[in-house]
């Protein structure tokens, strides 16, 4: 099977490559605090927002509009109207959130540890 298409244009894409690393900068910031319970609660859910803004544009899917059966290619919201792309993005979803979940729980498991 090819690669996906994706559902988001390159727009779309670009805004979640600047969230993904004002996480990252928002993380690199806070790590000298890092001493207490709050800040750390932060710095995972920031590796869990990051991670998943950064796998999304990776794939070139959104994973909240692909599990809709939407696309959004720079020009709004809209149907997906090729079943197989819809299939795709729906897989490529389900890659995403385990990847974020994945990275997530490995933060928090860091976190417990220092």
């Amino acid at each position: 099977m090819g690669r996906c298409r994706g559902n988001l244009g390159p727009r779309q894409r670009r805004l979640r490559w600047q969230a993904a690393a004002a996480a990252a900068l928002t993380i690199a910031a806070l790590l000298p605090f890092a001493e207490t319970f709050g800040v750390l609660v932060v710095l995972v859910v920031l590796v869990g927002l990051g991670s998943f803004c950064a796998l999304q544009a990776r794939a070139h899917t959104c994973a909240v509009l692909a599990m809709r059966g939407l696309r959004n290619l720079d020009r709004g919201v809209e149907p997906e109207p090729d079943h197989l792309a819809r299939v795709q993005a729906i897989a490529a979803a389900h890659r995403i959130v385990l990847g974020c979940a994945g990275t997530t729980v490995g933060a928090a498991v860091l976190a417990m540890l220092c």
